[in-house]
């Protein structure tokens, strides 16, 4: 009898309330429930998926979780997660800052964790000057640096080494996104500015004068999404790569696009409150009910761009908005308070 208990504790792991924590096989669309993760989406690895804790007031102890979704099980990956900025999943690995916090101040470093599960590897450990106070402004990878704003613009080696200052902080600024071609920052204040700043932060080129929300960027091309606030809030929002969305929140948005060739484009128009922006086989991104529209809770869903249109793949209904979205190329993964969704590909 004792051996049967220990067994059942083990399959369930990250369940509760005896939720099924794995997905049918076979593909299709389909979803378990919330409680599996009990946080935000991160990223996916193979069969499994990587999320943690996100608390609105930063600090060290929040914890990053894999759940593997064949067997239904959820490993801790780790917990120095400093809550903000959001880790990121690439290259196999989970980025994320970890900070010591003392009463007067808190010594920081940017680590790494196999998403598979392993020890954690230190890649820079950052100055008073590189992490004033433990305040980074994001930041990003790509496949050999990681780069990040404090009082100026850093960047160091994904295989370890010293931070090398790029250039100069603009204001507020924070780093949203980077792709081959440069690095993108927006301001995090209305009225707001989004710029893109080359990998070695010898040119800056500004990209528009406004806020925005959820950004995504691929081969020099980035997108994102542009609130459109009620006025009454002189139609500005609160900007820097965030999610918009939500009762309270823009009412309507566009999808919007800027490369050097072609400059600002607009790709959709009147999209409802929106929040996620997901780059991949091609532009999908989360909608929800908002301004007068809250009381339509069919209006929670994600959306793709299909040949130039957008194609509603799912609907959440009274579960309510996506939270955060994240793909592995095949499936698309959204959490709302209810459940976790995968959704393929149109």
């Amino acid at each position: 009898m004792k051996r049967s208990l220990v067994l059942i504790v083990a399959v369930l792991v990250g369940c509760t309330r005896g939720q099924t924590c794995t997905f049918p096989s076979g593909g299709g669309t389909a979803k378990i429930a919330a409680e599996c993760l009990d946080g935000t989406l991160l990223g996916v690895d193979g069969d499994a998926l990587i999320a943690y804790q996100l608390f609105n007031v930063p600090g060290p102890g929040t914890s990053a979780f894999r759940l593997d979704t064949r067997v239904g099980t959820r490993t801790t990956l780790t917990s120095d997660v400093y809550a903000r900025p959001r880790p990121i999943v690439a290259n196999g690995e989970l980025y994320f800052l970890a900070c010591d916090n003392t009463p007067t101040s808190a010594t920081c470093r940017f680590q790494a964790v196999p998403t598979a599960g392993g020890p954690a590897r230190t890649i820079v450990e950052l100055s008073p000057e590189q992490a004033p106070g433990g305040l980074i402004n994001g930041f990003a990878v790509d496949d050999a640096s990681i780069y990040w704003i404090g009082s100026a613009v850093w960047s160091a080696p994904l295989a370890g080494g010293t931070g090398t200052q790029l250039a100069d902080a603009h204001g507020d600024e924070k780093l949203v996104a980077v792709d081959a071609t440069g690095l993108y920052a927006a301001s995090t204040v209305c009225p707001g500015a989004f710029e893109k700043i080359s990998l070695d932060g010898s040119t800056r080129t500004p990209i528009i004068n406004e806020s925005i929300g959820s950004v995504a960027a691929r081969d020099g091309v980035v997108y994102w999404m542009e609130p459109t606030s009620p006025p009454e809030n002189g139609g500005c929002s609160s900007g820097g790569g965030g999610s918009g969305g939500g009762c309270g929140g823009p009412e309507f948005g566009s999808l919007r696009s800027w490369s050097a060739d072609a400059g600002v484009q607009t790709v959709q128009t009147s999209i409802d409150g929106f929040g996620a922006l997901v780059l991949d086989r091609s532009l999908v991104w989360t909608v929800g009910a908002v301004g007068p529209h809250c009381q339509s809770p069919n209006l929670n869903g994600i959306v793709q761009l299909v040949d130039g249109a957008p194609m509603t793949l799912v609907t959440s209904g009274d579960e309510g908005l996506f939270g955060s979205l994240v793909t592995d190329g095949l499936n698309l993964y959204g959490i709302t308070p209810a459940s976790i969704w995968r959704v393929p590909f149109r």
